[in-house]
Protein backbone atom coordinates (compact mmCIF):
# COMPACT_ATOMS: atom_id res chain seq x y z
CA UNK A 1 0.00 0.00 0.00
CA UNK A 2 0.97 3.62 -1.05
CA UNK A 3 2.13 5.52 2.33
CA UNK A 4 0.31 8.70 0.65
CA UNK A 5 -2.75 7.93 2.39
CA UNK A 6 -3.94 7.62 6.08
CA UNK A 7 -1.10 5.41 8.49
CA UNK A 8 -3.91 5.34 10.94
CA UNK A 9 -6.13 3.45 8.32
CA UNK A 10 -3.22 1.48 7.52
CA UNK A 11 -2.72 0.56 11.09
CA UNK A 12 -6.21 -0.36 11.39
CA UNK A 13 -6.46 -2.62 8.00
CA UNK A 14 -3.41 -4.25 9.10
CA UNK A 15 -3.89 -6.08 12.24
CA UNK A 16 -7.54 -7.43 11.74
CA UNK A 17 -6.71 -8.22 7.82
CA UNK A 18 -6.96 -12.31 8.99
CA UNK A 19 -8.01 -12.46 12.07
CA UNK A 20 -11.74 -11.56 12.17
CA UNK A 21 -12.92 -12.24 8.63
CA UNK A 22 -13.45 -15.81 7.51
CA UNK A 23 -14.01 -14.61 3.77
CA UNK A 24 -10.60 -12.49 4.26
CA UNK A 25 -8.82 -15.95 5.54
CA UNK A 26 -9.63 -18.16 3.27
CA UNK A 27 -8.62 -15.35 0.50
CA UNK A 28 -5.19 -14.97 2.36
CA UNK A 29 -4.55 -18.39 2.73
CA UNK A 30 -4.89 -19.40 -1.23
CA UNK A 31 -2.54 -16.29 -1.98
CA UNK A 32 -0.16 -18.18 0.50
CA UNK A 33 -0.70 -21.38 -1.09
CA UNK A 34 0.09 -19.74 -4.46
CA UNK A 35 3.46 -18.96 -2.97
CA UNK A 36 2.93 -15.19 -2.68
CA UNK A 37 5.33 -13.26 0.72
CA UNK A 38 3.24 -12.66 3.68
CA UNK A 39 3.36 -9.18 3.11
CA UNK A 40 1.97 -8.76 -0.15
CA UNK A 41 -1.05 -10.95 1.15
CA UNK A 42 -1.50 -8.61 4.02
CA UNK A 43 -1.86 -5.82 1.57
CA UNK A 44 -4.23 -7.99 -0.55
CA UNK A 45 -6.42 -8.17 2.40
CA UNK A 46 -6.19 -4.80 3.43
CA UNK A 47 -7.22 -4.20 -0.33
CA UNK A 48 -9.80 -6.50 -0.05
CA UNK A 49 -11.25 -5.10 3.39
CA UNK A 50 -11.32 -1.54 2.19
CA UNK A 51 -13.58 -2.47 -0.90
CA UNK A 52 -15.73 -4.14 1.56
CA UNK A 53 -16.24 -1.24 3.12
CA UNK A 54 -16.55 0.87 0.44
CA UNK A 55 -19.48 -1.34 -0.78
CA UNK A 56 -21.32 -1.30 2.12
CA UNK A 57 -21.15 1.96 2.69
CA UNK A 58 -22.09 3.07 -0.45
CA UNK A 59 -25.06 0.46 -0.71
CA UNK A 60 -26.04 1.02 2.64
CA UNK A 61 -27.38 -2.44 2.89
CA UNK A 62 -25.51 -4.97 5.80
CA UNK A 63 -22.94 -6.91 5.16
CA UNK A 64 -23.83 -10.61 4.15
CA UNK A 65 -21.08 -12.74 3.94
CA UNK A 66 -23.06 -15.33 1.44
CA UNK A 67 -23.08 -12.97 -1.12
CA UNK A 68 -19.06 -12.96 -1.39
CA UNK A 69 -18.70 -16.88 -1.12
CA UNK A 70 -17.86 -18.86 -4.25
CA UNK A 71 -19.29 -21.68 -5.01
CA UNK A 72 -16.18 -23.69 -4.29
CA UNK A 73 -16.15 -22.23 -0.82
CA UNK A 74 -19.65 -22.99 0.64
Amino acid sequence: MSKAGSSRLRKALCFPAMRYNPLCRTFGLRLKEKGQKSNVVIEAIMTKLLHLIFGILRSGKPFNPSHLQSPEIA
